[in-house]
């Protein structure tokens, strides 16, 4: 039985031969900053906790280009994506993302092949059409010198990823308002009205987690603050870690939308379940008025307790919905 082939794929100079290498365990490929280094397939026989299979390194990809030399390169991976099994899309953003990105997903999206976008970028972007086109995306970062290996770790199941974004990717930049306009109106989670498309504090894992018995020590809010507590049960195959977020809505009129106003990281085994406390104070459920001054008003407020926010696009993607817990803010707070 022949081995599955993966092969590596993107414009030029992204990084592929730098993960090549590492999932190989030796500098086979030349890696240089110099665009087109390697322009033909490097074959490789790897073996990565316990996989079999043969790697393929390629030139980057310039669909549009007529440079024969560049061509020979798309001709190359053309042939390289046509043998693979599943294909690893790489791409490195520190230029922002180029035309020909959107156009080597949608050659490989034409291929029929299994596709894993690696995203390597410092800040939230808009990539519409890999979120349409292509069913699994890692949001990488800028990860570091070891960070090749992290990523395959990930790639391959060694672990199961823990991350939740500390921001919000916007379908457009016309999502937001002019650069010139200092309001927080429709900025950040906490005062856009339309759909994100990933929300701040999303993250998928390859565990199902589920969490119950949510509960607040108090249904009326006093100088103590409140305490949350629930228990949060590993159901999947992964000894891993799902964080616990707890967002607060003021019930009234011009307030923000939900504000994440406590965390806490769970590690847990394969089946076992833990108890999580996270206390919220008095403070958490005040607003600031445009003096500076931290105001309560009287009324209700909602606590939302899950593993993501309890935006309508969150629930979209998990399918999981957090619980609510109404509290009372009295008139003397």
């Amino acid at each position: 039985m022949s081995k599955p082939i993966v092969a590596i794929v993107g414009r030029p100079n992204v990084g592929k031969s730098t993960l090549f290498n590492v999932l190989a365990g030796d500098n086979i490929s030349i890696v240089k900053d110099t665009p087109g280094v390697t322009r033909d397939r490097i074959y490789a026989d790897v073996e990565w906790l316990n996989h079999k299979f043969t790697l393929v390194d390629t030139g980057g990809i310039e669909p549009d280009s007529r440079d024969v030399i560049l061509s020979q390169m798309r001709e190359q991976a053309e042939i390289a994506i046509a043998t693979a099994d599943v294909i690893i899309f790489l791409t490195d953003v520190r230029q922002g993302l180029q035309d020909s990105d959107s156009k080597v997903a949608d050659m490989l999206r034409r291929s029929g092949k299994p596709v894993v976008l690696v995203m390597l970028s410092g800040s939230a972007l808009s990539f519409n059409w890999a979120d349409e086109h292509i069913p699994a995306i890692i949001q990488g970062w800028y990860p570091g010198a070891v960070g090749g290996k992290a990523i395959a770790n990930i790639l391959f199941g060694d672990v199961s990823p823990e991350g939740k974004l500390p921001l919000t990717f916007y379908h457009s930049i016309d999502d937001l308002p002019e650069f010139t306009d200092y309001s927080m109106k429709g900025r950040t989670y906490r005062y856009m009205k339309q759909d994100a498309m990933y929300p701040f504090g999303y993250g998928l894992s390859y565990n199902e987690y589920e969490l119950s018995n949510v509960k607040a020590d108090r249904e009326v809010l006093t100088e103590d603050g409140i305490t949350v507590t629930a228990e949060i049960s590993n159901l999947g195959e992964y000894d891993s870690a799902e964080t616990v977020q707890v967002y607060v809505k003021i019930c009234a009129e011009d307030t923000p939308n939900a504000q994440l106003k406590g965390l806490k990281k769970v590690s847990l085994k394969k089946g076992e379940k833990k108890r999580v406390e996270i206390h919220l104070p008095k403070e958490a459920f005040g607003l600031y008025d445009e003096e500076g001054k931290l105001c309560y008003q009287e009324g209700e407020a909602i606590c939302y307790v899950g593993t993501n926010g309890p935006d309508h696009r969150s629930v979209e993607l998990t399918g999981k919905k957090p619980a609510e817990i109404t509290i009372k803010v009295p008139a003397d707070c």
